[in-house]
């Protein structure tokens, strides 16, 4: 057997390489992170079938960071083209991992069996299965809302006041607290501060899910370090999907937002922006999530091509101290926006800072 483990195109020692069309399947066992035994990756079972449909198995290592692409990223799904990207130093290397049969081996496989014909059945109608329905809401039921704020606290935020930070936020806050009380909605507030570096976690709890109306004034500090974002939009989500009962209360509404100056470059990778991605993606299909994200305007284009936030609930700021606090009334007029939302039955908004 040849195998081919590196970039692609990959020369072989017979001079044949791994081309753009290359006319393989796979299907792969579920992925994960890695764990090392004697010096080796664990690896699992996986199924190659060449052109004609001839099926070899393989072995494919397990690599915590491997991502793929082309058809989907469901683990166990096909994949056509057995393309996968791998994140390294920023950058996307391409690589094919897996077991390929010569072309001499597959000329000599086993072909398959001709099935016997089968005897002609007359036509049963099954019952049609209806898909499952998501719960609706009860009409005239408490809304609840769960909201987490992550705030940036990486070296860099130190050009801004801490006093321009606390304003911004604690307008955020304010606008929370007054909105839910006014439209009598119970509402809890998180907030999270981000910053890997020196003796600090890298994400810190400030606030844990205490109810809005109870929530003292917010104090920004600065700190340093990198901006692990994506490890703290990852960390609140978990905490909010960790209460059973709002998870399956459809009367429940989660707001996650989060502010920075920089861009994502130091989350464990646990909470690697792949995964917290499709996290993302997963709880917004609920259509009771709603992901609001400030940041510089200079990355706005990337975020939004690269993340499944959507374009109306992203926004760009100024990095002074007048910008931040620009920033934070934009995002308390949104909340408005949100509230009033709530009122007309809705469970979350794509268009935050479009109606603010």
């Amino acid at each position: 057997m040849k195998i081919f483990n590196g970039k692609v195109p990959f020369p072989t020692k017979d001079g044949t390489k791994m081309r753009d069309n290359a006319p393989f399947m796979a299907e792969l066992s579920v992925l994960s992170r890695p764990g090392p035994e004697n010096g080796h990756h664990k690896r699992k079972p996986g199924l190659l079938v060449d052109r004609n449909g001839n099926q070899f198995p393989i072995m494919v290592p397990e690599f915590e960071a491997l991502q793929t692409f082309i058809t989907g990223d469901t683990p166990g799904q096909t994949i056509n083209g057995v393309w996968f990207f791998t994140k390294r130093n920023n950058t996307f290397g391409l690589k094919f991992f897996g077991v390929v049969l010569s072309t001499a081996e597959m000329a000599t496989a086993p072909a398959k069996k001709p099935a016997k014909p089968k005897k002609p059945v007359k036509p049963v109608k099954k019952p049609t299965k209806k898909a499952p329905k998501k719960p609706a809401m009860v009409a005239n039921a408490v809304k609840h809302n769960r909201f987490a704020i992550c705030v940036d606290r990486s070296g860099s935020m130190g050009s801004i006041r801490a006093s321009s930070v606390t304003r911004a936020v604690n307008a955020i806050l304010n606008s929370v607290r007054t909105n839910a009380a006014r439209t009598g909605q119970p509402t809890t507030v998180s907030i999270l501060e981000f910053g890997a570096g020196g003796l600090q976690p890298a994400v810190k709890w400030v606030v844990a899910a205490e109810p809005a109306a109870t929530v003292e004034p917010y104090q920004y500090c600065h700190g340093d370090g990198d901006t692990p974002l994506f490890e703290c939009v990852g960390v609140a989500i978990d905490a909010m999907r960790h209460n059973v009962v709002d998870m399956e209360d459809p009367n429940t509404s989660f707001f996650v937002y989060a502010i920075t100056d920089g861009q994502e470059n130091a989350s464990n990778p646990r909470f690697s922006p792949f995964k917290v991605n499709n996290t993302i993606r997963t709880v917004q299909a609920t259509d009771r999530w709603t992901f609001a994200f400030q940041l510089p305007r200079t990355y706005l284009s990337e975020f939004t091509r690269l993340y499944s936030v959507p374009p109306g609930n992203v926004q760009g700021w100024v990095l002074t101290d007048d910008g931040v606090m620009a920033a934070g009334q934009s995002t308390a007029a949104g909340v408005g926006a949100f509230y009033g939302a709530r009122m007309a039955g809705l469970t979350s908004t794509n268009t935050l800072y479009e109606q603010a």
